[in-house]
């Protein structure tokens, strides 16, 4: 059910959110910083659903997505039945079918929707993107330098857009 989806997608965007705004509220620069992370949270949430738009009324639904919602639910099938008593339910999984193993493992917290594998997609890329950044403060730790990468990788619309789906 997409209403599913897209509740438990809010919820963990909250979630995200909320860690976030507990993490850095108290830090020198905080009230800009945290404006900045919500700011990026925002815009990818608003790029997955960008990405929804363009593969479903542009595309028709011609896209590679709609693949990996199927066989994610699917394997995510196999994964439960492996896990409740039969382990040959599971196959072996090569490097070429992780994409699916990691959307089953999303449709566990989200439900089998659509739209909640693409919020929770996009709350990973914020993760992805806050981390990288938090590496590159404890590698150089330049403030200036700091800010431009943050505000590059958080509001920047094409690395928004690209990295908002897994």
């Amino acid at each position: 059910d997409e209403s599913q989806g897209i509740l438990m997608g809010i919820f963990w965007a909250s979630v995200v959110g909320m860690i976030f705004y507990r993490r850095e509220r108290l830090k020198p620069d905080g009230y800009w910083w945290w404006k900045l992370l919500l700011a990026g949270l925002l815009a990818r949430l608003t790029a997955t659903l960008l990405h929804l738009a363009v593969g479903f009324w542009f595309y028709r639904g011609a896209v590679d997505f709609g693949g990996y919602y199927r066989r994610g639910m699917f394997t995510g099938t196999l994964v439960l039945q492996a896990f409740f008593g039969d382990p040959d339910a599971l196959p072996n999984f090569t490097l070429d079918r992780s994409i699916e193993l990691l959307h089953a493992l999303l449709y566990f917290l989200t439900g089998p929707s659509l739209v909640g594998m693409f919020f929770l997609s996009g709350i990973v890329g914020f993760v992805g993107a806050y981390l990288f950044i938090r590496a590159f403060q404890v590698a150089l730790s330049r403030e200036g330098d700091t800010r431009f990468l943050a505000v590059s990788l958080f509001l920047l619309p094409s690395i928004v857009f690209w990295a908002s789906l897994l």
